[in-house]
């Protein structure tokens, strides 16, 4: 720049100062005070500029967020200059903060003035990398134990390059990318052409290499005497990246550098040339009428043949009042859209040579707006893409790389695995697995030893033409995929006995020598044959017919006759061989037989496409129909298709972490409807509208080559007989998937399936097309194994099948327009035959296809309208989904669902019974003696010895802390009792005295007791004392003690149960780190008041504070996982269910969650008079609402990070994913101590957003039990049985009587087993009784006595049921719950218990009795009591 920069200033939205830096001290700061006003008197008029002079001072700035960054500098700089390097200022403080904001320059002034002083000198820029400023300014620098030093890109030229980079595979990626900006007259003239590059490189080499690029340079032409030889660029307005040595270039035109290390821009550049258009728009226009126009459009490609523009929009204009266009297309799809006033067709293939065409016919609602649609018009503008060509004839003639070390640099094409351009192929730019071919080589020549079934054939036959731009599937193709990976075009490949003969260019030869020492090994020699470009190759095709014809006496040809190359190699070849008159054989179904079977890496490519594939429906091709249906959108099947092929196509938009250049769709998807079906992988989607009835969709993906597929039918407001057809047809696609069996015939798939249909409907089974499928693999539609009736071959494992059911001209009478009448049923999954007799692997299964998931009911406009003042009651949610699936509506149809719901239940009842029956006997049989971690009485000493006694030296009681002893004086003596064997003490005042009553543990339940059951035990002692601070410093001392010791043996009991953890194994590299988190349960002590960061590591999460607190929780530990956004919560989530507690403090844990506050809880004293217009109120929730998005955002990115990138890929056995709850199928209710809103997952019953946790995994559930359900009741309990029936039951209280039918609804979707009843039931003692009977329990019934409908009244069920605990099992259960004090580990509220204790062991009715007879004594007599009781209430 000219001139330096002064400073530099952050200002905020209102021009105040955030951060400044005065570099030369030249000009006074406060002038930045005029800026904001001389920018809005600028603004005002309308003439704001990015530059602003005042009084020899030169603003210039630019905004971002809600910050300025000014530079002041004095007159005459570099404006451009200062402007980039502000943006460059943007990019660093986004590097290092995340977001430049207001807020985060506050947060971090002193990073921010380290990085201002680094990135100018003097008012001079330096360095502007922020890869390179972050290696020596750190956030956390003060943590480093040494100082780092400054980078290599520091302290030489290279600024934009770190040192020490490695790489284990060195590439280099180059792309050339045009745009074209042509402008042509309505005489087709062309007006304007210009021609925009870039070259994009992709560098990924290791240490600092030296690349030199060569491109066909007009001036370099010339200077070298070359002009005229070679077709030549005359660049112009050319911009090379910072890393090119401009002195080489202006010295000899030379592009030499040291490449920045990922993607970078190397070069743009700018050409004036004459271009032709390379598709040509001509529009002729008919006027009818005054008022009715119509348009033919005709849109020409004017490149070769082999090439193909895609994603062509062409934009017609109309006029603005043009009504009710009408338009049709040859090919594409056309809108109208009015904010444009435009016309838009897109043509999503467009070939070269071809044409196609438009008719668009509207009306003009006025004479003028005639005038004005026949004067000027706005140009007709034509946007595409066409790949591998480029307008200019630029051509990257060579790419060198020179490094110390001396590895070699393989530059890479960006297209698909075909070796069809040879121009373009670089020296090994492919390599080959060899082990993979050397395994199909041999089961090729294994199964051509049955020569009597490959037909005699000497010599095999493999010839492919050249690429084709359309999908095809041909036998030669999939063999080259299958023995090699990758498919060659223009090449003959020759099996014989003895040797294998290919014939290619020297390319391709070149890839093909990688083979030689394969083939060797099996004695077979590979035979290169370099095709000659002057004759074609003919020389070369007549010497393998000579091999041919030498393979055997009687040489026969094997060849597959259906399929004919395209191309001139190949038709020079098949007219050679027509020629030669070889005895020929077709070896399809030969070779259809060798694919067959999948190896484990074949399986593998398949199950990806079919992870893509069941992503594709659910979140796209599912969502789109859905959204069509509820919104009532006109969209037409084909649109259907294109948005659904987009998604394919882009996996990461569907968040599928595939490969992009492996993917590719196996056909167009299909989408049919409206009484149209094919059913067949072979047809188009039409440009009619998706019709509101039957909607049949069918796709296929393919990933590596290797295709899967799916097809589902789905139902708009269907009828009873829909739905039983469809159920019929579902139970047969089942009985066709289980019939997949290793050993079994091909033929039982078609034969299961018609067995069903004419078992359940004749009229289904005569509509069973001839197959239910064929074999999928590098084919879709493989026709050599195919499900009907007459194919007897035998399944061998490792086969795949798409097992497809069609039935289609089926009829509705009851439909009330005629497209409605005939409608299809089509299913179809991909299936793997898996080994040693296992059932048949679905692929697909992920993509529902039961009836409440592909059925959908729609209210009609009368039923939503509510009449009279009947209470409007919440709509009811049914399954997991927010649409409003299997909804029904009507009085009758919701009566159905209850039949159903019901019938259902009692299916759940046996199994529900039989579970219970089988845990119990378990636990039976694995019962053993509890309270093992526990201290016993009998292994607890005061004192070892005798002179370990304290010395006292006043006789009275004494508290040893230190030996955790009690010494109490007895006659003259003081003895001593250890704290765990005194149950409690208390302190009571008679009269002027004050009596010390210490209760000791006793009875047969305690350890002493039934070790010496004849034995008398101390059951408490008194003393008294006239000192009262003494009594209560003593009781006091001995609760503390006695509180402390039973504390500490708790949590040593609780770390002695903790299941060992794994060690942490911190990642290396990327780190997905959530900042800034709280954790509950927190620390003790300080730790709770800070947050922390969550980071994900190898095989765990590891929290920790800023005071060095740190807590790890495992991948394996967890049990579930919990993601909880906030939408009316003030909190944000990451929630931890875990298998195995940990300690975190003092205290077990088994829910670990991490959170943020989206909000602040505190309400400022005058909140309640704000006006709603009050500004700053509105800016505060515009706050809120942007914070809330930030941090949801921030955990969503993080959850999905390390769900792709850790759990999904290396912890796949484990099944963990990150669960959100269902928010529409909530409902209120008290889990624990006050109301909460409990929401359900897939897999858990969760409330999380108030302590303590609810968490109920349904898996671990029996059964449901929704008690003091009745009409009159406002609320009700929920209670749940778990499988374990040693638990004690979890409850759920005071839920709202409107939301049970959504409760009653989710259960039934989930298979839950539930009851009502209109009581609470004592489930302690019911328990009790099962376990003590289970056999029996099963016997009379099982959990079906909780069916409040088979009792007369709830009277009887408490009187009868003979699950009510008897008087014994009362006295019995009081011993099991004074056996605790076996224990050291009690409950804490033992602890304080209450002080007039000292009468326990009476029940109340021996307490009444007592009172009475003491009454009685003293001559009270009770009816005086109750007549003066009777004299106080008047």
């Amino acid at each position: 720049m000219a001139q330096a920069v002064s400073a530099i200033l952050f200002l905020d939205s209102k021009g105040k100062p955030v951060l400044c830096r005065d570099y030369r001290g030249d000009i006074p700061l406060k002038v930045s005070e005029n800026f904001i006003a001389r920018l809005n008197e600028l603004e005002d008029t309308n003439r704001a500029s990015p530059v602003i002079l005042d009084e020899n001072v030169t603003f210039t700035y630019i905004q971002y967020s809600n910050i300025y960054l000014l530079a002041l500098s004095r007159t005459n700089s570099n404006a451009a200059a200062v402007l980039a390097f502000l943006h460059k200022i943007v990019d660093i403080f986004k590097h290092y903060f995340r977001e430049l904001e207001e807020e985060s320059l506050r947060d971090n002034f002193v990073i921010a003035y380290e990085l201002l002083d680094e990135v100018m000198d003097f008012g001079y820029p330096q360095f502007t990398e922020a890869v390179v400023l972050s290696e020596y300014i750190k956030v956390n620098a003060y943590k480093m134990a040494v100082q780092a030093r400054p980078p290599m890109a520091v302290t030489n030229a290279v600024s934009w390059r770190n040192e020490g980079i490695h790489y284990k595979k060195n590439e280099v990626f180059l792309d050339v990318v045009e745009s074209v900006n042509l402008l042509v007259n309505s005489n087709g003239t062309v007006v304007s052409s210009e021609i925009a590059g870039a070259l994009k490189m992709r560098a990924y080499l290791s240490g600092m290499p030296e690349c030199k690029l060569g491109l066909n340079d007009k001036v370099l032409f010339d200077a070298q005497g070359r002009a005229g030889r070679q077709k030549a660029v005359d660049l112009e307005d050319i911009k090379f990246h910072q890393c090119v040595r401009l002195a080489s270039f202006e010295r000899d035109r030379t592009i030499s550098f040291i490449p920045p290390d990922g993607s970078f821009d190397l070069m743009t550049y700018r050409l004036s040339q004459q271009v032709k258009p390379l598709i040509w728009v001509e529009c002729q226009v008919e006027k009818h009428s005054r008022s009715r126009t119509e348009y033919f459009v005709k849109a020409r490609s004017q490149f070769k043949d082999r090439s193909t523009a895609t994603s062509v929009e062409i934009m017609l204009p109309l006029p603005p009042d043009a009504i009710s266009p009408i338009f049709k297309t040859s090919q594409g799809n056309a809108v109208y859209a009015p904010e444009h006033d435009a016309l838009i067709w897109k043509i999503k293939n467009f070939p070269g040579g071809r044409d196609f065409t438009l008719r668009c016919k509207f009306g003009l609602p006025s004479v003028e707006a005639e005038e004005v649609s026949s004067g000027r018009m706005p140009p007709i503008k034509v946007k595409f893409e066409l790949p591998y060509f480029t307008v200019s004839g630029i051509q990257v003639r060579y790419l060198k790389v020179v490094e110390r070390s001396g590895y070699q640099a393989l530059p890479w094409r960006s297209r698909p695995p075909r070796m069809a351009d040879e121009k373009t192929a670089t020296k090994k730019a492919v390599e080959l697995d060899t082990k993979r071919f050397g395994a199909k080589l041999d089961a090729l020549y294994s199964s051509w030893k049955d020569s009597e079934h490959w037909k005699g054939v000497s010599a095999i036959v493999i010839p492919t033409g050249e690429a084709a731009d359309d999908i095809r599937y041909w036998k030669t193709s999939s063999l080259f995929l299958w023995m090699l990976g990758y498919e060659f075009t223009d090449t003959i490949l020759v099996f014989t006995r003895s040797a294998i003969h290919a014939l290619a260019g020297q390319k391709k030869l070149s890839i093909l020598e990688q083979l030689k020492e394969t083939c060797t090994e099996r004695n077979l020699a590979l035979e290169m044959h370099l095709k000659s470009k002057a004759e074609g190759g003919v020389p070369q095709m007549e010497e393998l017919l000579r091999v041919i014809k030498k393979s055997a006496d009687d040489p026969i040809v094997g060849r597959v006759l259906k399929e004919n190359p395209t191309g001139r190699f190949a038709e020079t070849w098949a007219g050679l061989m027509e020629d030669a008159q070889l005895k020929t054989v077709d070896i399809g179904q030969n070779l259809g037989e060798i694919l067959l079977p999948k190896d484990s890496d074949e399986i593998i490519n398949m199950k990806k496409a079919a992870l893509l594939l069941t992503n594709a429906m659910n979140k796209k091709a599912v969502t789109e129909i859905e959204n069509t249906i509820d919104q009532e959108k006109k969209v037409t099947h084909a649109q259907l298709a294109d948005r659904l092929e987009a998604v394919i196509l882009e996996p990461s938009k569907i968040d599928v972490k595939l490969k992009k250049d492996a993917v590719d769709i196996a056909y167009s998807p299909i989408f049919e409807s409206g009484g149209e079906y094919t059913l067949k992988v072979s047809s188009i989607s039409s440009g009619k509208p998706m019709d509101y009835g039957v909607i049949v969709c069918q796709t296929g993906t393919r990933y590596a080559s290797y295709c899967s597929n799916i097809g589902r039918t789905y139902f708009v407001n269907p009828t009873k007989e829909k739905e039983s057809k469809y159920a019929i047809a579902f139970e047969a696609h089942e009985a066709a998937v289980k019939s997949l069996v290793e050993g079994s015939k091909a033929s039982n798939a078609y034969n299961a399936a018609l067995n069903v249909l004419k078992q359940k409907d004749e009229n289904l089974a005569s509509k069973l097309g001839k197959n239910v499928g064929t074999a999928i693999g590098l084919e879709i539609r493989d026709n050599t194994q195919v499900l009907s009736s007459s194919n007897d071959n035998i399944l061998k494992a490792g086969m795949t099948f798409n097992v497809a059911l069609s039935l289609n001209k089926l009829t509705d009478e009851t439909a009330d327009d005629e497209s409605g009448k005939s409608y299809a049923i089509f299913i179809s999954d991909t299936v793997i035959v898996p080994p040693a007799g296992k059932p048949s692997e679905v692929l697909t299964v992920g993509v529902p296809k039961d009836w409440r998931e592909i059925a959908y009911y729609l209210k009609d406009e009368e039923g939503e309208e509510s009449s009279g003042d009947d209470e409007v009651q919440p709509e009811p949610q049914v399954g997991i989904r927010k649409s409003a699936r299997t909804e029904q509506i009507d009085f009758k149809a919701r009566e159905e669902e209850r039949r159903r719901q019901k019938e259902n239940q009692e299916e759940l009842l046996e199994k529900v019974n039989q579970a219970t029956l089988s845990i119990l006997d378990k636990s039976n049989n694995q019962n053993t003696a509890g309270g093992g971690t526990s201290r016993k009485i009998s292994e607890i000493v005061s004192y070892k010895d005798i002179s370990d006694v304290k010395r006292v030296h006043h006789f009275a009681i004494q508290v040893d802390n230190r030996s955790e002893t009690v010494l109490l004086p007895i006659y003259g003596i003081m003895v001593p009792f250890h704290i765990l064997t005194i149950k409690n003490a208390s302190a009571t005042q008679e009269n002027e005295h004050y009596f010390i009553r210490i209760n000791f543990n006793f009875g047969s339940s305690w350890e002493p007791g039934s070790l010496y059951p004849n034995m008398a035990c101390v059951k408490e002692m008194s003393f008294r004392t006239a000192n009262a601070s003494h009594a209560t410093s003593i009781v006091r001392d001995i609760k503390t003690l006695r509180s402390l010791i039973l504390q500490r043996d708790k949590e040593k009991a609780e770390r002695a149960t903790l299941v060992k953890q794994e060690k942490l194994i911190l990642a290396k590299n990327r780190v997905h780190v959530l900042k800034e988190v709280w954790m509950r349960p927190a620390f003790a002590g300080k730790g709770r008041k800070m947050p922390g960061n969550l980071t994900a590591h190898v095989n765990g999460f590891r929290y920790q504070t800023p005071k060095g607190e740190e807590l790890d929780v495992m991948y394996r530990n967890i049990k579930h996982a919990f993601f909880q956004p906030a939408e009316n919560d003030m909190i944000t989530l990451v929630h931890f269910h875990l298998i195995n507690p940990i300690m975190i403090g003092k205290k077990k844990t088994l829910d670990v969650q991490f959170y943020s506050q989206v909000m602040d809880t505190i309400q400022t004293l005058d909140a309640g008079r704000r006006s709603m217009y009050d500004p700053d109120e509105i800016e505060e929730e515009q706050r809120e609402r942007e914070r809330r998005n930030q941090i949801n955002k921030e955990f969503s990115q993080f959850i999905k990070r390390v769900q792709q990138d850790i759990w999904e890929r290396d912890y796949g056995d484990l099944n963990l994913e990150f669960e959100i709850p269902f928010r529409e199928l909530g409902f209120h209710g008290v889990p624990a101590r006050s109301t909460a809103f409990i929401m359900p997952t897939v897999n858990c019953l969760t409330e999380l957003t108030e302590m303590p946790f609810t968490v109920i995994p349904l898996s671990e559930v029996n059964l449901v039990n929704l008690e003091r359900v009745g009409f009159n009741l406002r609320n009700f309990d929920m209670i749940f049985i778990w499988k374990d029936i040693n638990r004690e039951v979890s409850r759920i209280d005071t839920i709202p009587s409107h939301s049970l039918e959504t409760i009653k609804d989710w259960l039934t979707s989930i298979e839950m087993k539930y009851y009502e009843s209109k009581v609470n039931l004592n489930w302690k003692n019911i328990l009790k009784s099962i376990k003590e009977d289970p056999e029996g329990f099963v016997e009379s019934g099982g959990w079906n006595f909780l069916d409040a409908d088979q009792s007369d009244s709830e009277e009887e069920m408490e009187e009868e049921s003979e699950f009510e605990p008897s008087d014994d099992a009362a006295e019995e259960s009081e011993d099991l719950e004074s056996s605790d004090d076996e224990s050291v580990v009690e409950s804490d509220e033992d602890d304080f218990e209450p002080e007039d204790e000292e009468e326990e062991g009476l029940d109340w009715d021996e307490l009444e009795m007592q009172a009475r007879d003491e009454d009685r004594e003293r001559g009270y007599n009770s009816d005086e009591e109750d007549r003066s009781r009777k004299k106080r209430r008047h």
